[in-house]
């Protein structure tokens, strides 16, 4: 790992968040470039309401599991043109 890039090549990559008050919410997660080990997180089709969040991204390849990060998400709302929902 470190400036090493991990060759990806036939992993999948999953990420979730959890609310403080427990709800799971899917991220969108993709390998972009699997050989150079670039993929990408989003915010999956269901938003991402406001709150505060735990995460982490996992990536799975030849049957293990790795959790590559986890940590905090603080997701504000829009003050100037709020969504509602």
């Amino acid at each position: 790992m470190g400036d090493t890039p991990q060759d990806l090549t036939g992993a999948t990559v999953v990420a979730w968040a959890k609310s403080s008050i427990g709800a799971i919410v899917h991220l969108a997660a993709g390998l972009l470039d699997p050989a150079q080990g670039l993929l990408e997180i989003g915010v999956g089709p269901d938003g991402l309401p406001a709150g505060t969040y735990t995460y982490d991204v996992q990536v799975t390849q030849t049957a293990t599991i790795v959790t590559w990060i986890r940590g905090s998400l603080v997701v504000t709302a829009d003050i100037t043109d709020p969504v509602t929902p």
